[in-house]
């Protein structure tokens, strides 16, 4: 299969964009930033904008996935980890990506817009390595295990953030491990 290659200047231009939107984040909240604000900051026009993202939603979106698929230190989907290991892992990077992405998001509207696009990361991402690493073949089966795994990890790094952080995040995980590997009867 052949790879299209991007321009040099398409790709500095998304990244201008895409640094001036977190210069505003930094400011602003996300429902204050407009695309005219994104505009200015990056010094292009709107025509320009719309040539990569399709609204401020969109570019937010893509934020947050880059973002999180950045902050998975180590590539999960390529690598055969034992169960905890991927869990402990993707916990961690959960947990310095809230830390990041909480300044985002101040209304439940933008916090539903994240979890939302959080959750579709993960589940894919828990199904892309269920389906390469395990014996498993039924796909629904498969994606009920990859969003549960998805709401499990995002519910615990969700706790961490806003009840725990006097623990460090892998203290954290390490607590609960027994659990989330042996049910109940640990």
């Amino acid at each position: 299969m052949e790879q299209t290659k991007t321009d040099p200047r398409t790709r500095r231009t998304r990244k201008l964009i895409i640094d001036s939107f977190l210069a505003l984040s930094s400011k602003y909240e996300f429902h204050e930033i407009s695309v005219k604000d994104i505009t200015e900051e990056a010094m292009i026009n709107r025509a320009t904008f719309y040539n990569h993202f399709i609204d401020k939603y969109d570019l937010l979106e893509q934020v947050i996935s880059e973002r999180l698929q950045f902050n998975l230190r180590c590539e999960v989907k390529s690598q055969n980890l034992s169960i905890k290991t991927t869990i402990e892992e993707v916990f961690l990077s959960l947990a310095d990506f809230a830390q990041t992405v909480d300044h985002y998001c101040s209304t439940t509207n933008e916090k539903d817009t994240v979890e939302r696009i959080l959750h579709a990361e993960l589940t894919h991402l828990f199904s892309s390595m269920l389906m390469e690493h395990t014996v498993l073949s039924d796909i629904q089966l498969i994606k009920r295990v990859a969003n549960m795994l998805s709401h499990t990890l995002y519910g615990m790094s969700e706790d961490w953030l806003k009840q725990n952080q006097n623990i460090p995040p892998k203290e954290y995980i390490e607590s609960v491990m027994p659990f989330l590997l042996n049910g109940l009867k640990h």
